[in-house]
């Protein structure tokens, strides 16, 4: 498998380890780049030179909040197609169904656990047309 370019805005550092762990338990081949603050993940968004496969983000961010990147992203001619993952402790039906009329690919509810982040991992997968051959 071709490795996976994602990047993580995300400002716990539990979720940030979880999400590399998870990855690497699934020898999943990936490149993790992470901006804590939305305000870098924005800088970062506006001068892009490199596609990434993926791009997650967490809604409460400090700066900029994720909902609002992902207007950013989706604005932006080169990442307009990049599927969006929004992870978030807030399992609120408002922010999904805002988040997926902005164009997230898909939202989840953060998980806690190894276990429970396989479905994570499983969904960015899809969304990103990978499989693990």
């Amino acid at each position: 498998m071709k490795e996976l370019r994602i990047v993580l805005v995300e400002d716990d550092e539990w979720d940030i380890d979880l999400m590399r762990y998870s990855l690497k338990q699934r020898n999943i081949p990936f490149e993790l780049e992470v901006y804590n603050h939305g305000v870098a993940a924005a800088r970062f968004f506006e001068h892009v030179n490199l596609i990434p496969d993926i791009i997650i983000l967490d809604v409460n961010l400090p700066g900029i909040a994720g909902t609002d990147l992902l207007k950013l992203v989706k604005q932006n001619a080169l990442l307009q197609n990049t599927p969006v993952l929004i992870l978030t402790t807030a399992d609120n039906p408002q922010y999904k169904e805002l988040a997926l009329r902005d164009g997230a690919s898909k939202f989840i509810t953060k998980v806690m656990q190894v276990k429970e982040m396989n479905t994570v991992i499983d969904t960015i997968l899809e969304v990103t047309g990978r499989n693990q051959s």
